[in-house]
């Protein structure tokens, strides 16, 4: 048994709010969380599209990098709703709930877009 090994299958919750805009490889984030949870644990996530043009990466992106830089803001990725949703079922999650809102400041408000998602998925009894 290696390092990993000693912690798969040892939570029974995970929740990972809206902080996929710091991680360039999110699906990366759901493979390691369906290995940690026990099975019929529960994932929980929030997914804010943020306020950047997409795609967004700023590693990638001198001037994106630089403007983040200046405002002390940490590097930054996005990631499509399809990206972060398939990369849960690909983990082998089930979604099993789905909650949309939106923002109560800004143009997507105005105009009644929901800008936040959260999902709920279970690691199955397999």
């Amino acid at each position: 048994m290696n390092d990993q090994d000693t912690n798969a299958e040892t939570i029974d919750a995970g929740f990972h709010p809206a902080s996929n805009c710091w991680v360039r490889e999110v699906k990366l984030i759901f493979w390691e969380c369906f290995c940690i949870l026990r099975k019929d644990g529960i994932f929980l996530g929030d997914y804010d599209p943020g306020i950047h043009r997409l795609p967004f990466d700023s590693l990638k992106n001198p001037d994106q990098r630089k403007r983040l830089e200046r405002s002390e803001s940490g590097m930054q990725f996005s990631h499509t709703l399809e990206e972060q949703i398939s990369g849960q079922l690909e983990a082998g999650f089930v979604l099993t709930d789905l909650f949309e809102d939106y923002n109560e400041d800004g143009k997507l408000a105005e105009c009644h877009v929901l800008s936040f998602v959260a999902a709920r998925a279970v690691k199955p009894q397999k």
